[in-house]
């Protein structure tokens, strides 16, 4: 028996379901089978049965592919000749080996598709549209296959010939689509032969579209069983000759463009169902075709006479009625628009409306409501950042998103075959899975990418890895000889050469079990990389990869499940092995698999009694009080159909049953609203964060917008918000409709409108420490005289600006960088005056610092030729030989200054820069030449400053002296200690200098200017205190008057040498 039950409410039809199962199937061990379109149907559906009886168990649900697929694979099970029929899934592999050997490929469109470089990509790639190309064939032409099974495809037109072949030759591997036999077997087949294989009774519930062929499956299978099919219905009659706006342009023959909604007239029913409601209507004309016969029929709709409470009411009211009344109420929150300048701002703006919602509605709860976009991964971020202390859940993830260890897994294959860049192989080994399962703590990981940053790790796995990506086969900054540095210093203590291996000396004994996890991550990829590197077959790749997978992965408690998704996954490739048997490389393994996990995906977010966020998919029509659509953007929804070049249906006519994106799209926004039973919020980005220009909504929001006003008299500004470009806007806090619950949007709001307090600044003192400051450490008193608003921020206030990321690149050095050519320079300089030779450079080559080959041992002899002559300028004052390091402990206006004088040589001290000078350079060798002068008060010796533009000498001056210019010195910290100093070292250096230019055009003030200006982009934390240009102005006294007191003694000493 086919009975039909329609509502306009989900509701309603789950009712007519509980009257249906009170009644027993003939065992209480029989299964109440069900067809449902999603996962989120099937457990709002197991929710209301759970809660409306006291028993709901031993049932199954199944999705309409899947269940036709295994109802026709049992009914053909005894045929000899006809076999069951392809899925999408087999049909991509078998056409995969199809395309190798067929010979259409030689010719016609498959010949363009079938050349070139990357053929396996390309033919795979092929194949997988193919396969859904024919899948759509199967269900809605079935007339084309059976005709090409029997036709001489030769004298088909165009590409009707080589897909028929095509098909002929997927026919001769004695598989292929017979549902109209299927449907004829059923029908003749007795019930009892029937029941064999068929559920006792069959409930369809909430599926809105259905292709012909699947329909008359079912009506057969209801010959049988009872099958009672669960219609969600706009409307209470027929509506099915509704016509569309463009239809009825078309029948006016007016241009399509041109022509306003307006175009409807009263005659034509009513407009939401004409605009929105295309796959219904031809849904319906398909139920009413005379090969559709329903033995019952129950109704459950709205009465005409139930009064309505809002503007959505009043909708929903007159799409059960097919016609529209003029709505006279008062405008309320029922539908809103609100446009945005951000996805970010639309979920702020979300949170206050539903935060609204609920202060509006008591008995409301997190269940009641769902947030729904076209692609919810879009605002994840923003949902967790702005709903971080309400109870929610993202449902719909795909499973690289939700499945760390795949997203890792084909991260780890794409790698096995790639250059091996440090900075992809420890993406892989920083996950917990990974490093876990190679002994590897967090801390120990650590330790592992600091060896892989000082050992020059770039990339390749050895010399031979190299070559073989056509690059000379130097071993040099790859994983081998990174690794054999590890281990040779792990084994020995000094950087010299052992059989061509210079150690890293700085792997302790501590360390080697992460060396040796380290060492065992890299040789299982080694491992893979080699076995990958080759083609195999579906079968052989399942095993390979698991046995991988398991190399790879710890696979303990804590991460059984996933790692069982994962090997669920993999195991689904020996499943095509009986339909293609060739061998396959990696590339299309991998495609594959991305592909697979692409589409599988997981409800299990979905209705579990919090805050609900999904995707929009079609035939989700579940009930809830509070509906939210964001994303609603033009462009992104409805979404649009791209067919492929040889898709024979989009050049045909359209016949009734035919799918497309776009129409599931705009029903689905139509089930929407009638799914929504207080209030539909609708967000979308409708302004630009950078110009302020409006942008338009999505099409079915502007069509919505046009009925409202043209049916209704509801303009659009009264129900929809224009909100501001920050959540902190006074607009929100002010009554002109726009609202907020934020406590922290609200206290930034009125301090951006206190137009009389005085905003708090840096530049006044803060509140002075008691405790007087009786020990001064002389690193710390260095680190405030070269850059005393670093200091103020990390030592006083306690901030820090992280420093920009500049790891090291994933190529070998082709020259260096400015800061560590410099910093290599400083060594070689140390090592000439130390002991008046340089190191071996091949060391600096083996180690990666230069670039590899004789092109760095070139460029390392121009280097230490530019250092032997600055060296030689260094000895001229014969300074001697270097001491050790001066301990020092002075007394500096009652407070103690202690620390130790590293840079003492037997006549006098000595500071080089092999670069140009700067003003932290200048002010160190200054507070160290007066340090030197108390610390050692028999000290008759100079201090000397070497750099590339310039030589200064500080002559011995009376301790006395010293002492009174150091407490200048001292002074100055002790003030930055307490209030933000104001004097810049970069700047002060340029006043210096221009102290010293014989026909200076600017000031000593106006020279510092201009070096301010240039160097604010380069400097973080001026750029936390100062403004670029307006701040110097306003600070220039105070900044001169510490050059005068910090920088004119030194410019008195060198003008009177």
């Amino acid at each position: 028996m086919f009975v039909l039950h329609t509502s306009n409410k989900a509701e309603y039809l789950l009712q007519h379901m509980a009257m249906v199962l009170e009644s027993p199937l003939s065992s209480p061990f029989s299964v109440e089978c069900f067809l449902i379109q999603s996962q989120g149907m099937e457990r709002w559906i197991c929710q209301q049965m759970a809660e409306s009886r006291a028993v709901w168990s031993n049932y199954d649900f199944h999705f309409p592919g899947k269940f036709y697929n295994t109802l026709i694979d049992q009914l053909m099970y005894d045929e000899e000749k006809i076999k069951p029929s392809y899925t999408q899934e087999q049909m991509l592999w078998k056409f995969e080996a199809l395309l190798r050997n067929i010979s259409m490929q030689e010719e016609g469109l498959l010949h363009q598709y079938l050349q070139g470089s990357q053929l396996e990509v390309k033919r795979f790639q092929l194949a997988k549209q193919l396969a859904y190309t024919y899948d759509q064939y199967q269900f809605l032409r079935p007339d084309w296959m059976t005709q090409w099974q029997f036709a001489d495809c030769n004298s088909l037109p165009g590409d009707q010939e080589w897909q028929c072949q095509l098909w002929q030759a997927l026919e001769a591997e004695g598989k292929g689509v017979r549902w109209r036999v299927a449907i004829e077997k059923l029908q003749t087949l007795s019930s009892e032969k029937a029941r064999e294989f068929l559920p006792e009774r069959l409930s369809v519930f909430g599926i809105s579209a259905m292709s012909p062929i699947y329909l008359e499956l079912i009506q057969a299978v209801a010959r049988h069983i009872d099958v009672h099919f669960y219609l969600l219905s706009p409307a209470a009659g027929f509506w099915g000759d509704i016509k569309t706006k463009q239809q009825w342009q078309t029948d006016q023959q007016q241009d399509l463009f041109a022509k306003s909604i307006s175009s409807i007239e009263v005659s034509d029913g009513n407009p939401i169902l004409s605009m929105l409601g295309q796959q219904g209507r031809d849904f319906q004309q398909l139920l009413a075709d005379d090969a559709i016969n329903f033995d019952l029929d129950f109704t459950s709709f709205d009465d005409d006479d139930i009064p309505v409470h809002s503007l959505l009411e009043h909708l929903q009211q007159d799409l059960v009625k097919t016609d529209f009344s003029e709505y006279e109420g008062e405008v309320d929150r029922s539908i809103q628009l609100n446009a945005c300048h951000s996805r970010m701002r639309e979920v702020e703006v979300l949170r206050d409306q539903i935060q609204a919602a609920f202060d509006a509605d008591e008995t409301l709860e997190l269940r009641d409501v769902v947030v729904m976009a076209p692609d919810i991964h879009q605002y994840a971020p923003f949902i967790s950042a702005v709903f971080y202390d309400v109870s929610y859940s993202i449902a719909d993830a795909m499973s690289q998103q939700s499945n760390q260890m795949l997203d890792t897994f084909t991260q780890f294959l794409t790698v096995a075959k790639s250059r091996w860049e440090w900075f992809d192989v420890v993406s892989i080994l920083e996950q917990p899975a990974v490093y876990e399962n190679f002994g590897l703590s967090a801390t120990q990981l650590d330790v592992v990418k600091q060896w892989i940053e000082s050992t020059n790790i770039r990339w390749g796995a050895s010399a031979e890895h190299r070559e073989a990506h056509h690059l000379p086969a130097i071993s040099t900054t790859s994983w081998q000889s990174g690794l054999e540095r590890l281990l040779m210093g792990y084994m020995l203590d000094e950087e010299e050469f052992h059989d061509g291996v210079l150690p890293y000396v700085d792997v302790e004994g501590s360390t080697a079990q992460a060396l040796g996890g380290l060492r065992d991550f890299i040789v299982m990829l080694n491992i893979a990389k080699q076995r990958f590197s080759k083609s195999h077959s579906l079968e052989d790749w399942s095993e390979l990869l698991i046995e991988s997978a398991q190399r790879l992965f710890k696979t303990d408690e804590s991460y059984r499940d996933a790692f069982k998704q994962l090997q669920e996954y993999i195991e689904e490739l020996k499943k095509g092995y009986a339909l293609n048997k060739e061998p396959l490389s990696l590339e299309v393994i991998l495609l594959w698999l991305r592909d697979y996990a692409q589409q599988q995906q997981s409800s299990s977010g979905f209705m579990r009694g919090r805050l609900t966020f999904c995707s929009m998919l079609p035939m989700r029509a579940i009930p809830f009080k509070v509906i939210a659509l964001i994303g609603m953007n033009e462009g992104e929804f409805p979404r649009q159909d791209v067919p492929s070049d040889f898709d024979l249906m989009a050049r045909s006519e359209k016949r009734i049953g035919d799918r497309s994106l776009r129409d599931d799209d705009r029903y689905q926004f139509l089930e929407v609203l009638l799914s929504v039973r207080q209030q539909l919020l609708l967000s979308y980005v409708g302004f630009s964060n950078k110009t302020n220009d409006a942008i338009q909504p999505s099409i079915v929001v502007s069509e919505l917008l046009e009925v409202l006003d043209k049916y209704y008299k509801i303009r659009q500004a009264d129900i929809s918000y224009s909100h501001p470009l920050h959540a902190h806007s006074a607009k929100y806090f002010s009554s002109d409709g726009l609202f907020s619950y934020s406590d922290r949007h609200f206290q930034m709001a009125n301090a951006l409108q206190d137009k009389n307090g005085v905003p708090p600044t840096w530049h006044e003192p803060i509140a002075e420490d008691e405790e007087f400051v009786e020990v001064i450490a002389l690193d710390d008193l260095l680190g405030f005289i070269g850059h005393p608003q670093r200091y103020f921020a990390e030592q006083v206030l306690g901030l820090r600006i992280p420093r920009i990321d500049e790891s090291q690149g994933s190529s070998e050095h082709f020259d260096l960088d400015g800061l560590n050519l410099y910093l290599q320079q400083q060594q070689w300089i140390e090592q000439l005056l130390e002991h008046d030779c340089f190191d071996d450079s091949s060391k600096a080559v083996a180690k990666g610092d230069f670039p590899l080959g004789i092109s760095g041992e070139l460029r390392i002899d121009d280097y230490q030729a530019e250092v032997a002559a600055f060296v030689e300028k260094i000895r001229e004052p014969h300074l001697g030989t270097k001491l050790d390091a001066v301990p020092v402990d002075i007394d500096v206006k009652g407070m103690r200054v202690i620390g130790q004088l590293n840079h003492q040589y037997t006549g006098g001290q000595l500071f080089y820069r092999f670069a140009k000078m700067k003003g932290k350079d200048l002010l160190t060798a200054w507070v160290l030449h007066l340090i030197a002068m108390q610390a050692r008060q028999d000290c008759q010796d100079s201090t000397y400053l070497f750099a590339k533009d310039r030589d200064i000498e500080f002559t011995s001056i009376h301790v006395d002296e010293a002492s009174a210019l150091l407490s200048i010195i001292i002074d100055e910290y002790l003030q930055g200690r307490k209030q933000l100093s104001h004097f810049w070292v970069g700047a002060g250096m340029a006043w210096y200098e221009q102290k010293f230019k014989p026909r200076a055009k600017d000031s000593q003030l106006v020279a510092a200017g201009k070096k301010f200006s240039l160097s604010w982009g380069h400097e973080p934390y001026w750029q936390l205190f100062y403004d670029e240009v307006e701040d110097f102005t306003i600070f220039a006294p105070a900044f001169e008057e510490a050059c005068e007191r910090i920088l004119d003694p030194i410019i008195s000493m060198q003008e009177k040498q």
